[in-house]
């Protein structure tokens, strides 16, 4: 979910996944706008987690 908003997850991954970077709150009102599909929206978030967006960028 990070990642859907525009931060950078490379600090996260280089201290093994610290789950804590956004609060239950933040979390919450953001995946609300995907209700009833929670579960796929974060099976997504998942994904683009392993995904390289450098290449999407403009110069």
């Amino acid at each position: 979910m990070a990642t859907y908003i525009g931060r950078d997850i490379s600090k996260l991954k280089a201290k093994g996944g610290k789950w804590k970077y956004m609060s239950e709150a933040d979390m919450l009102s953001i995946a609300a706008k995907f209700s009833p599909y929670r579960s796929l929206f974060m099976w997504y978030m998942w994904r683009i987690c392993d995904v390289d967006i450098s290449v999407m960028q403009k110069d």
